[in-house]
């Protein structure tokens, strides 16, 4: 068989991803499908005004009216810079000069190529739902030991076998370990992770934070950090003191109560709230046992299909299928998400959002001088570089809430 050429290779990608990357992130993270995008992050950075009150203009008295009309309550958000998620593949040459025809080639190349992929859909899609700290989980038990159980088993999701770790005495804050753990195994149903040699006692103690090496502090800032689980402080976030209004500018909080006795009345009065602070919300998302006991308590089912949002403004090929409540005048659609914190419902008024990203940063190939894979300055293979350049931004926090239903799930 003649050598397999450079350009061979690239002309693969074109074949294996006909739609492009998009497609690969939306399959199963519901959240990144249904946002809207926009490939526009140029310049130094992104303004977002908000308009978060009206202003002294109105008043039974006429004099008092004219006189003291002030102006409306506004600030923005400030995008000042992308954040950056990566994913290499490697493949020796050996392995490519190997195949017997240019079926198995690319048979070799879509096999690790899917496996970074794959890798890097799951860490954005858990960056979506968190505050920007990186941190994916939390140590309950085993502290110092080759094995920790997670304080919260859902979030065994966000690791896998080879991961790299390493902790913090807080979420965002602290010390941070100065050594790092290779995850070993996983069991995902009791929420535990072997390493593979016993951990530092102090820096891998009980109820330190755990981080993907290299995302402390690093990644973007997703719904918990727009609509945080506690009422923010005076510290400006994106640039603004969001004291001024905290649900104008921090969205509600809301609690399941014992009276709501099921999550769809739950839900109705969480959209219902959202609703008197001026949101219209159209999307309700849940983890995916809320979800399940959501649609178990359904007398009366009406299924609902929305589909993915490309970063073009057209509709991708891959739908989600949610069920529908009304509320007033409001059908509001609730889907599942797997990488949605278990406890958590998010009510959401998605033209309220959206993924700015760098011109083809969401995600990409790192092919800018037209070459889409490298040859290793240090080993015989070849490289291939994906990224994702994006932040996420609101430009009207107070019409979305978040609910905590720890009380009412099964």
């Amino acid at each position: 068989m003649p050598a397999v050429a450079q350009s061979d290779l690239a002309a693969l990608l074109k074949e294996m991803y006909p739609y492009g990357l998009e497609p690969i992130l939306y399959e199963d993270c519901t959240l990144a499908g249904m946002l809207s995008k926009a490939n526009d992050f140029v310049g130094e950075a992104i303004r977002v005004p908000v308009k978060f009150g009206p202003g002294n203009k109105a008043s039974a008295d006429f004099a008092e009216a004219q006189t003291y009309t002030g102006p409306s309550s506004r600030t923005a958000f400030l995008l000042t810079d992308s954040f950056t998620n990566y994913g290499v593949v490697q493949i020796e040459r050996s392995a490519i000069k190997r195949c017997r025809d240019a079926g198995a080639i690319k048979a070799v190349v879509q096999d690790e190529s899917d496996s970074v992929l794959y890798a890097l859909r799951k860490q954005m899609a858990g960056i979506l739902y968190g505050t920007g700290t990186g941190s994916i989980g939390r140590i309950q038990s085993g502290g110092g030991g080759a094995t920790i159980t997670l304080t919260n088993a859902d979030d065994i999701i966000h690791f896998d076998p080879g991961m790299r770790i390493r902790t913090a005495t807080g979420d965002g804050t602290g010390a941070v370990a100065s050594s790092e753990e290779v995850i070993e195994s996983v069991d995902r149903i009791a929420g535990t992770i072997t390493f593979t040699a016993s951990t530092n006692g102090v820096e891998y103690a009980n109820g330190n934070y755990l981080y993907q090496v290299g995302n402390y502090n690093a990644v973007a800032s997703g719904l918990g950090a727009w609509i945080p689980a506690s009422d923010p402080t005076s510290t400006p976030f994106r640039g603004v003191d969001r004291t001024q209004d905290i649900v104008a500018l921090s969205g509600v909080r809301m609690t399941a109560q014992a009276s709501d006795a099921t999550i769809g009345r739950a839900l109705v009065r969480a959209v219902s709230t959202v609703g008197r602070f001026g949101g219209k919300p159209d999307t309700v998302i849940l983890g995916t046992t809320a979800f399940q006991q959501f649609v178990q308590e359904l007398e009366d089912k009406v299924v609902v299909e929305r589909y993915a949002k490309m970063s073009d403004g057209t509709d991708a090929k891959i739908g989600y299928t949610g069920m529908a409540i009304v509320c007033g005048k409001h059908k509001v659609t609730v889907v599942e998400d797997t990488y949605n914190p278990a406890a958590t419902a998010w009510v959401l008024s998605m033209p309220s959002w959206k993924i700015h990203a760098v011109p083809g940063g969401w995600p990409g190939l790192i092919d800018d001088d037209g070459n889409s894979n490298l040859r290793m300055p240090t080993s015989d293979a070849f490289e291939w570089r994906y990224v994702a350049e994006w932040d996420l931004c609101c430009n009207a926090p107070g019409h979305n809430g978040r609910m905590d239903l720890t009380s009412i799930l099964a």
